[in-house]
């Protein structure tokens, strides 16, 4: 792929690694913005995208009679327009797979999930981080220690945003 991308040489790296820092800070500034349908739908088939390229790839490969180092060598000497009209079909199959196995697959996973979750805390309902801390826990410092020492929390409870003070229920 290297011969026929030049995708493994330190200006290449360089650019892609800006191109990435300036896209990430690009979406940071448009977060609170509503993106086009097209980048949304992308964002959603993206995994697809990512775990399905290369086996679409080889499955393609495969059915067009080549094998890597015919594909290798055809790219490179193929004309601009050519080269880039493979790439065009071979991104427009993809997505057209991605996006069957993102309606197939994980949009009925993601739904599973859902209704699992919500099941589990209908059973075992989830723990506020906020919760009084039982009067038994409680460690009172004695009236002769220092003024400035405060109460001191002892077990569970005693979380961020806890004024030190254990609360009755």
């Amino acid at each position: 792929m290297a011969r026929a991308t030049a995708t493994f040489t330190w200006s290449a790296w360089t650019i892609a690694y800006l191109a990435a820092w300036a896209s990430f800070g690009l979406f940071f500034l448009l977060r609170n913005r509503r993106l086009p349908r097209l980048l949304t739908w992308l964002g959603a088939v993206s995994f697809s995208v990512y775990l399905l390229h290369w086996p679409v790839k080889k499955f393609l490969l495969w059915q067009l009679g080549w094998d890597s180092n015919h594909y290798y060598n055809e790219l490179v000497a193929m004309p601009f327009v050519e080269r880039w009209s493979w790439v065009a079909g071979y991104v427009a199959v993809l997505l057209v797979v991605c996006w069957v196995v993102y309606r197939l697959v994980e949009v009925p996973f993601q739904k599973l999930g859902r209704k699992l979750t919500k099941a589990m805390n209908r059973r075992w309902p989830p723990q506020s981080l906020e919760q009084s801390v039982p009067v038994a826990t409680v460690a009172v410092v004695p009236a002769h220690a220092s003024a400035a020492a405060e109460p001191v929390l002892a077990g569970a409870g005693a979380g961020p945003g806890s004024s030190g003070q254990g609360k009755a229920v």
